[in-house]
């Protein structure tokens, strides 16, 4: 996968051959609403009305990491300690999750498991003995009680 705007709802996929699909938001089935840079996904090929490549009933294959931000919010502790995971290998994980754990422990954010694709949600404020979360992964929002 090569590109995804979460607040747009497209994106494009780019194949070995080196060609681009355009997809819509809509198209992705499975698990997870949101597609991350570099995952590995599975898809049936079409052509629109102007012929440009589509891809249809995207699903995640392979999943970059559950963790990686899609938002603007910058990465927490654990998330960036799975991001140096991902991009070091099986070495880089073990250094990455106890990276994580260190500068995740070092902060006050507030995290939650998504219900939706199992992601990472960031506290987006809090009042009236609630706290709210969204959704780094698929853009899901919920609030919890504090």
């Amino acid at each position: 996968m090569k590109f995804y705007n979460l607040q747009k709802g497209y994106g494009f996929i780019t194949t070995p051959g080196s060609q681009d699909y355009w997809f819509a938001g809509d198209q992705i089935k499975g698990t997870y609403k949101a597609l991350i840079s570099g995952d590995g996904v599975s898809f049936r090929h079409g052509v629109n009305e102007r012929g440009q490549l589509r891809a249809l009933d995207i699903e995640v294959v392979k999943r970059t990491s559950p963790n990686i931000q899609t938002s603007a919010q910058p990465l927490g502790g654990l998330a960036a300690g799975a991001a140096v995971g991902a991009l070091l290998g099986p070495v880089g994980a073990v250094v990455g999750g106890l990276l994580g754990a260190v500068v995740g422990s070092m902060t006050n954010e507030k995290t939650s498991t998504c219900l939706r694709c199992n992601g990472t949600g960031y506290a987006t404020g809090e009042g009236e003995g609630r706290t709210g979360y969204r959704c780094g992964g698929c853009g899901h929002r919920w609030t919890k009680l504090t």
